[in-house]
């Protein structure tokens, strides 16, 4: 059985982008390392699914991988929130 141990550090309100709701989320992973995800809610099975589930999802576009390039804006409304969370993780895992 495989498990994943993740513990949501921050959580951005919900934006409706496009057709979608999608937020950012910033997970601490086994307790090891931060990082930042975008969720988009798919309706249609009335579920949140990761940004690399969303259908033009690209890991070689680098700059916004395949995603809504106004997922830029929900970012930087809540950039000092997000860093904070991710400064924070990186802290802990020095300590």
């Amino acid at each position: 059985m495989w498990l994943c141990i993740y513990q949501t550090l921050y959580e951005t309100p919900e934006t409706k982008i496009g057709k979608h709701l999608w937020k950012a989320v910033v997970y601490r992973y086994r307790s090891e390392r931060a990082y930042l995800d975008y969720l988009w809610f798919d309706s249609s099975r009335g579920r949140w699914r990761s940004s690399e589930e969303w259908p033009t999802w690209n890991s070689n576009d680098g700059t916004y991988a395949g995603c809504p390039k106004t997922l830029v804006r929900l970012y930087e409304r809540h950039k000092t929130q997000i860093d904070a969370a991710l400064s924070q993780a990186q802290g802990e895992q020095a300590a």
